[in-house]
């Protein structure tokens, strides 16, 4: 898998609908590290079980195996997007969430 650990770009695809399924799928042909996240979990099932097909006007198709999440699942991921506190209950200054280019997702569920 590039992008792990050697330099080169991971790329999340947020919206995976026609347009950024397609992209998302011309990236990983191209050899990148894509995740995509979707918010309808049907689309999520079904990208996760048959890939993205792409339908090209001349007939040419293609079926790229994907790694999807849910948006929902996203949230989870505390490994990048935690914020560690201080055994005073504070932010950490050196935390990713103190970091303006820092990605930081929630998800309230009901």
């Amino acid at each position: 898998m590039s992008g792990a650990g050697n330099g080169e770009p991971r790329i999340a695809i947020v919206g995976t609908g026609a347009n950024g399924a397609g992209i998302g799928a011309d990236l990983v042909n191209a050899g990148l590290d894509v995740t995509f996240i979707e918010q309808w979990p049907a689309h999520v099932d079904a990208m996760r079980e048959h890939g993205v097909t792409v339908i090209l006007p001349t007939g040419e198709t293609t079926v790229t195996p994907v790694t999807a999440h849910n948006l929902c699942e996203v949230a989870t991921l505390r490994r990048l997007w935690s914020r560690p506190t201080t055994r005073a209950g504070r932010a950490n200054s050196s935390s990713p969430s103190s970091n303006p280019t820092a990605l930081r997702l929630g998800c309230k569920t009901a």
